[in-house]
């Protein structure tokens, strides 16, 4: 890792930075309840935790976490809040360990790095042979990214908004490039899904929207995932 590359990841982690009670620290927290049911008994390898919303449900339910974070700021936060976690000041796409892991998480990552393909063939290393991958993307076709198209936002629904670029966010998926990603990176599906079906910005929703709603609206996205704000993986070998 670069110094303009330290400079401009820990630029993007002060956007994550400090976010507690906000909408998407509230969907971290939901987003674990539908990853959990999953999981396989054993090690865990959570990438880009930012400022550790998921690690913190982590490190209740499994002995032997380590993370791979970009961010120096985050690695000193989570280290000195989860003292036994084991940690990798790096890049998903050059992380290397000596480890392979039964579980990985990749929790809104995709969409920052520079080569997906890159990154999950490097995740793919490091997964144990009966282990599974955990994915979450962006989707494009979120209902209220194409609201946005026609209220003139945005000119088509895989355009990067402000927000997006404010967050470094490189790309948002469709459910067909995100299948894509992964078949080419030779991971097979075990389940292939979307969760939240959002209907207005986040700032609308910390203000208005209560938690039990928030819930509703999250289980409804996985009925109609192909319309829902988020797309949801789980592969392996």
């Amino acid at each position: 890792m670069n110094s303009s590359d330290q400079i401009s990841v820990d630029t993007v982690a002060r956007h994550y930075t400090n976010r507690s009670g906000d909408f998407n620290t509230l969907l971290a927290r939901i987003g674990y309840e539908l990853i959990k049911p999953y999981c396989v008994a054993g090690s865990v390898l959570e990438v880009g935790p930012a400022d550790g919303e998921m690690t913190a449900h982590l490190v209740r339910d499994f002995t032997s976490i380590s993370i791979v974070e970009p961010s120096r700021r985050f690695i000193s936060l989570l280290t000195k809040q989860f003292p036994t976690i084991i940690a990798h000041n790096a890049f998903l796409e050059t992380f290397k360990s000596t480890q392979t892991y039964d579980n990985i998480i990749i929790a809104h990552v995709l969409e920052h790095v520079v080569d997906p393909h890159l990154a999950l063939l490097n995740a793919r290393k490091h997964l144990n042979p009966n282990g599974r991958i955990f994915l979450v993307v962006p989707n494009a076709m979120s209902l209220h990214r194409q609201v946005g198209v026609y209220m003139g936002l945005l000119k088509k629904t895989t355009d990067l908004n402000p927000l997006d670029k404010k967050q470094g966010h490189r790309r948002v998926y469709t459910m067909q490039t995100f299948r894509e990603d992964i078949t080419k990176a030779r991971l097979s599906i075990l389940h292939l899904g979307g969760f939240f079906l959002k209907q207005q910005p986040s700032s609308f929703i910390e203000k208005h929207w209560s938690a039990e709603l928030i819930k509703g609206y999250f289980q409804l996205g996985q009925l109609y995932p192909t319309i829902a704000s988020e797309l949801f993986a789980v592969c392996q070998l």
